[in-house]
C-alpha cells in the first residue's frame, strides 16, 4: 500500500475546506455480484474491482485523458479502530479550490479481498489548482484529534489547469513511478538509479520471503541529502502473491551544495557478516551544484541552452533539430598528435540534455560545441558567455548562451557593425556575392522595404556607436589541454593582419592578411556589451577553465585591458585568416627550431648551428664539432632577427633543383621542425641564417 506524507500546507488546506467541497457521505462498497451505477464515461475509467485493479498496475493512483482526470484511491477495510467513530464513514475524500468539478464516486470492491478501490473522475472547470485527499476518519494519532477535528489523511494528489483546460499533476507522483507498469518504464529509460533535477532516484527489486533485502550504506549523506519519497510499485493482486518481486522507489533530494555519495547493498537482513558472493551495490556518485536545484552523476555531461538576458532556459520545439558537435580525442604518445573519435552530432532532445559520457572518460580532448545551424527562430549563439564546468567525479556541465537577433545584422553573424552596412551597399548596387541572410534585420524604417533609406539609418547608428579599436591583442590560457596563445589584429602600413603565436609551444607570431571588411568587423565587435555582461556576473573558479586577457588600443594612443571571455572575437580573427590560407591560423605548423650543420671539403662537421627559443629568450647556439669534447655556445640574439630566420619559406628551399651552398669547400646540412612535431630536412644553407650567424660570430659566450 502506497503511504504517501501529508505536507503541513495541505493538511492546513484540508482543515478549512469550503462548504461548497464538503467530504464526501457515506457510500455503499459494491462487491462483484452487485450491480455498478452506470455513468456515460471513457472504457478506460473502471467499472468494476477487476478494472480498478487493472488501473491502479498500470497508471497508478491517476490518469489524465481526453480532458478527464480519473483518481483510485486504495482503502483498508481492515484496519484498526482508533477512538470513536461518531457515525462516520470509514473513508471519505476532501477537495480544496474548484479548478475541477467531480463527476463520478463508486467503490468497488470484493470478499475476497482487504482492499477496495474508490473511483473518482474529475472534469475541469476554469484555470487554477485542484487538490484531492483521501482521509481515514477511524484512525486518530493522538487523543486530542478527536476534539480538534483533525483526521489521518493516508493519500492526496494535486494538480494545475491551464488556459486551455490542461490537466497537469503537480504532486511528485507526476514523474515518479507508483505502480508496477510505470515502474518498469522508468527503469528501462533511466535504469535502477537516475537523476532528475535536484533528486536521485533508486528503483530497488527484491525477491519477497527472501533473506536478501537493500540495506543503505552508510556514506555520510545526510549533510547533502534528505529521503523525499519512498513507494511501493509492487504488483496490486486480489489475493496475496506466494513470493514474487518486490519493486520499491526512494527518491532524495539534495540540500546544499557539494559532493556525495548515496548507495545500496542488497544483502542478508541482520547478518553480521555479509556473504561475498551474490551481493549487489547501487552507488550514485553524486556532485550538487545550483544552489542545490541540480545534481549530476559520475561521468554525465549536461548541455542546457539558456536566453543571456533572462537566464531562462530555452524551449525546444519538436520543429527544432539543435545539435552538439564533439571533439573527443585521445593522445597518439607523439607530442600535439591525436586522433579523434568519428562521431556524429548528437541532436538535443530536452533542454537540459543529459549524455552519459563514461566510455570517454579516459579522453585526452573532450569538449562540445553547438551546432550554429538550426538553432531555434530568433536566437543565435553567443560563444563568448559559454559556460563549461568540469567536476571531480568526472561530470562535466555546458551552458549555452543564446542572444535574441540584433536588429540590422543582415549577415546573421549577431553582431550590427560596419560589415552589415558594407554588405547592404554592395546588395544595393547589384553585386553577385552579396548575400543577404536576416533582410528583416536591416528595415530599420519598418516599411517592408530593404533601400537606400535603411542603409542611411544604418550609417548613422554605427557613427553614435562608442570609438573602434585599432588593433586588439588577445591572450587565451588554460583550458583542458593547458593552451597559451597569442591573437592579434591591427593595422600596418595600409594593410590588415591577424597574428597568432603559440607561446606554449614557443613559436614565432604567425601572421596573414586580412581583408578591410573582415579587419573593421573584428575591430566593431560589441566589446562594451562584452565587457558589460562580463562583470555583471559572479564566476566561479573552474578548474581547467579557459581565461582571457584581452588589450583593446584606440587611435589617440590610449588602450583598456580586460578579462571578459572573447571567444567570439577569437572566431572572427580565425574566419578571417582561413581565407587567405585556406585553413585556420591555428592549425598551421610553424617553426620552432632550426638546426644547420657545416661541413668542409672532406665531409667532417665542422660546426652545428642552433636557432630556438628558450625561456621566452631568443638564442643562437653553436657547437664547434672539431674539439674532443664539443659543448654548446650560446648567445641571446634579437626577437627581429631570430623571426627573420624562422619566417623563411623553407617548402621553397627544400624544392629548389640547384641548392644554394657555401664555398667549394664548405657546405651545409639543414633540418626544421615544426610545433606539430614534424622535421624537414635539405642539403642546402638559408642565406638569411648564415647571415644573423656572421652576424654574432665573435660574440659567443659559455651558457
Amino acid at each position: 500500500m502506497n503511504l504517501r506524507r501529508i505536507a503541513p500546507a495541505l493538511l492546513a488546506a484540508a482543515v478549512t475546506l469550503t462548504a461548497g467541497s464538503p467530504a464526501s457521505p457515506l457510500l455503499p462498497t459494491a462487491y462483484a455480484e452487485e450491480a455498478a451505477e452506470v455513468i456515460s464515461l471513457p472504457e478506460w475509467v473502471p467499472t468494476d474491482f477487476e478494472s480498478a485493479l487493472d488501473f491502479r498496475n498500470t497508471y497508478g493512483t491517476t490518469h489524465i485523458e481526453g480532458g478527464l482526470l480519473c483518481i483510485v484511491f486504495k482503502e483498508d477495510r481492515e484496519c484498526e479502530r482508533k477512538g470513536e467513530t461518531n457515525g462516520k464513514p470509514h473513508y471519505s475524500f476532501s477537495t480544496y479550490d474548484d479548478a475541477m468539478e467531480v463527476l463520478s464516486d463508486n467503490t468497488y470492491g470484493t470478499h475476497d479481498c482487504r482492499y477496495d478501490y474508490e473511483v473518482i473522475v474529475c472534469e475541469p472547470l476554469k484555470t487554477g489548482n485542484f487538490g484531492i485527499s483521501l482521509a481515514d476518519n477511524w484512525v486518530h494519532s493522538s487523543s486530542l484529534e478527536p476534539q480538534l477535528g483533525y483526521v489521518h489523511y493516508v493519500d492526496y494528489v494535486t494538480f494545475s489547469v491551464d488556459e486551455d483546460k490542461s490537466i497537469t499533476e503537480t504532486d511528485s507522483f507526476g514523474w515518479v513511478p507508483d505502480c508496477v507498469t510505470e515502474y518498469e518504464d522508468y527503469v528501462r529509460k533511466n535504469g535502477e538509479f537516475s537523476v532528475k533535477d535536484n533528486f536521485v532516484v533508486f528503483c530497488l527489486d527484491s525477491g519477497v520471503y527472501t533473506p536478501y533485502t537493500w540495506q543503505m550504506m552508510l556514506t555520510g549523506f545526510s549533510d547533502y541529502f534528505e529521503e523525499y519519497e519512498y513507494t511501493d510499485c509492487s504488483e496490486e493482486t486480489a489475493e496475496p502473491l506466494d513470493g514474487g518481486t518486490s519493486h520499491v522507489v526512494r527518491v532524495f533530494k539534495a540540500k546544499q551544495d557539494g559532493s556525495a555519495t548515496l548507495g545500496f547493498e542488497y544483502s542478508q537482513y541482520l547478518v553480521s557478516e555479509r556473504p561475498n558472493e551474490g551481493v549487489k551495490s547501487l552507488v550514485a556518485d553524486c556532485v550538487i551544484i545550483d544552489d542545490a536545484q541540480s545534481v549530476l552523476l559520475a561521468d554525465t555531461a549536461r548541455f542546457r541552452i539558456i536566453d543571456s538576458e533572462t537566464g531562462e532556459s530555452v524551449k525546444i520545439s519538436e520543429d527544432d533539430k539543435v545539435f552538439l558537435n564533439p571533439d573527443i580525442r585521445y593522445s597518439s604518445g607523439e607530442e600535439g598528435v591525436y586522433a579523434s573519435v568519428d562521431l556524429a552530432s548528437v541532436q538535443m532532445t530536452s533542454n537540459p540534455f543529459f549524455w552519459d559520457i563514461s566510455r570517454y572518460k579516459d579522453a585526452d580532448v573532450f569538449d562540445v560545441s553547438l551546432l550554429y545551424n538550426d538553432l531555434p527562430e530568433g536566437y543565435f549563439l553567443d560563444t563568448a558567455s559559454t559556460v563549461v564546468r568540469r567536476f571531480d567525479n568526472g561530470a562535466v556541465d555546458y551552458t549555452f548562451k543564446l542572444q535574441k537577433s540584433v536588429s540590422g545584422d543582415i549577415n546573421g553573424d549577431g553582431i550590427f557593425s560596419i560589415s552589415d552596412a558594407v554588405l547592404l551597399q554592395k546588395w544595393l548596387l547589384g553585386a553577385p556575392k552579396a548575400e543577404i541572410k536576416r533582410w528583416e534585420l536591416g528595415d530599420l524604417c519598418k516599411d517592408g522595404v530593404l533601400d537606400t533609406y535603411d542603409l542611411c539609418l544604418m550609417k548613422k547608428a554605427l557613427v553614435q556607436t562608442v570609438k573602434l579599436p585599432t588593433s586588439v591583442s588577445i591572450h587565451q590560457g588554460g583550458g583542458y589541454e593547458g593552451v597559451s596563445n597569442l591573437w592579434k589584429a591591427f593595422e600596418k602600413d595600409g594593410g590588415y593582419y591577424v597574428s597568432y603565436q603559440d607561446l606554449r609551444a614557443q613559436t614565432i607570431p604567425l601572421t596573414a592578411p586580412i581583408s578591410e571588411e573582415d579587419y573593421r568587423q573584428i575591430m566593431s565587435a560589441d566589446y562594451a556589451k562584452i565587457i558589460k555582461d562580463y562583470n555583471s556576473k559572479e564566476h566561479m573558479v573552474i578548474y581547467d577553465d579557459v581565461y582571457y586577457e584581452t588589450t583593446l588600443t584606440y587611435e589617440d594612443g590610449s588602450d583598456m585591458t580586460t578579462s571578459a571571455k572573447m571567444g567570439s572575437v577569437l572566431t572572427l580573427m580565425d574566419d578571417a585568416s582561413c581565407k587567405f590560407s585556406g585553413k585556420p591560423i591555428d592549425r598551421i605548423a610553424v617553426p620552432t627550431e632550426l638546426t644547420m650543420t657545416q661541413y668542409n671539403g672532406t665531409d667532417d662537421v665542422q660546426y652545428e648551428y642552433q636557432f630556438r627559443l628558450e625561456n621566452r629568450r631568443y638564442c643562437l647556439l653553436r657547437k664547434d664539432l672539431s674539439v674532443e669534447r664539443p659543448a654548446y655556445l650560446l648567445i641571446e640574439i634579437s626577437e627581429e632577427d631570430y623571426i627573420k630566420v624562422m619566417s623563411q619559406d623553407f617548402e621553397s628551399y627544400a624544392n629548389m633543383s640547384e641548392p644554394a651552398q657555401g664555398t667549394d669547400d664548405v657546405h651545409f646540412k639543414t633540418a626544421v621542425r615544426y610545433s606539430n612535431g614534424t622535421v624537414k630536412s635539405f642539403d642546402l644553407l638559408v642565406p638569411e641564417a648564415l647571415d644573423i650567424i656572421r652576424k654574432y660570430d665573435s660574440t659567443y659566450t659559455a651558457e
